[in-house]
């Protein structure tokens, strides 16, 4: 999986100069490959969060992990935290506490794109395919078949056809 941070919620209505401040720290994407969407943490964003980023686009999963925890210890409204936790979990092979990530994540923020996405590719690892097709559906009621989220999930199913 090529993308680092996926959310979408609904941002607030924020000044011109909050978006230039945001835009001076906007996260440069990481190796070849790798891609960041914006996130939706406040500009000044957590620094646990901005290195949790950068050890996911070094696909060093322990350490992304270790900033994680601290971060939804200190955050645990965080719904990005906790879908970037379930990320790194499900890299290291740790599926249960994947699942349980992506399904704080949701039950933060029912709408989150990424965490759909990457909730559906857990399914699809662990033999789920049905519950991963499941994910599709939603990331088609939720943004339609031409969204980021719903082509990636959609291209892992492709790949992994039964």
């Amino acid at each position: 999986m090529a993308l680092i941070s996926k959310s979408r919620r609904a941002a607030p209505a924020i000044s011109a100069a909050a978006l230039a401040l945001a835009a001076a720290f906007a996260v440069h994407p990481g190796p070849a490959g790798a891609v960041d969407v914006p996130t939706t943490n406040p500009p000044l964003e957590d620094r646990a969060m901005r290195e949790a980023r950068e050890a996911i686009a070094q696909r060093q999963w322990a350490q992304a992990l270790a900033l994680l925890q601290g971060h939804v210890q200190a955050a645990p409204g965080d719904a990005d935290a906790h879908n970037l936790l379930g990320y790194s979990l499900r890299h290291l092979g740790r599926h249960a506490e994947s699942l349980a990530a992506y399904e704080r994540a949701l039950a933060l923020n029912p709408s989150h794109l990424g965490a759909h996405e990457y909730l559906g590719e857990l399914f699809l690892q662990t033999g789920r395919r049905d519950l991963a097709l499941r994910q599709l559906q939603i990331l088609a009621d939720l943004c339609g078949a031409a969204c980021e989220e719903y082509q990636e999930l959609k291209q892992a199913l492709d790949q992994r056809r039964e």
